[in-house]
């Protein structure tokens, strides 16, 4: 395999979900999708949305990838509203069989244990390959040494665990 999407699933620009699709989309030199620089149209299954740029754009860079972190953040309860409509103008084929890590981030102390249940139900409608080890992210600490450390070490065996092209990667993520 040769590329990893990053997609950030919130719809502000200063959300914790995009700084940390960022931050590893620099770190591991992936390609990030961040649902907070497009606006995509609601979905509604026309040939109105089905001819939009934004969306087209976006499919493409889904269907060129072989595997896929997915971030959310969880708001009242739930995973974004963006990112579920965005998921809603794929369907199977794009995800199927391909490895999938999850992770959602939110404030509060629960790190948005919720909007990942959600994201589960949904990735696994899609068919994705979801790794068993996800990472709820407190917000306020996202950026601490310890919470930095573990997504390290989560996403450094995500992308050895799948073989993933290692020659753009930094020689700390592989272990050298």
């Amino acid at each position: 395999m040769k590329n990893m999407l990053i997609i950030s699933g919130s719809p502000r620009k200063s959300s914790i979900s995009s700084k940390v699709g960022q931050w590893l989309s620099n770190k591991y030199h992936l390609n990030h999708f961040d649902l907070s620089e497009y606006l995509l149209p609601l979905f509604d299954d026309s040939v109105h949305t089905a001819d939009n740029p934004i969306v087209n754009q976006f499919k493409e860079k889904v269907s060129k990838a072989d595997a896929y972190i997915v971030i959310t953040p969880e708001y009242h309860g739930g995973m974004s509203g963006s990112l579920k409509n965005s998921l809603d103008f794929l369907n199977k084929s794009f995800f199927k069989d391909k490895p999938t890590f999850l992770i959602s981030v939110a404030g509060g102390g629960k790190g948005g244990i919720n909007a990942l249940n959600q994201l589960r139900m949904i990735m696994r409608a899609l068919q994705a390959d979801i790794e068993s080890r996800q990472l709820v992210i407190d917000a306020p600490i996202w950026n601490e040494e310890a919470c930095i450390n573990e997504l390290s070490s989560l996403i450094d065996t995500f992308v050895k665990k799948n073989s993933l092209d290692k020659s753009g990667y930094s020689e700390d993520v592989m272990g050298l």
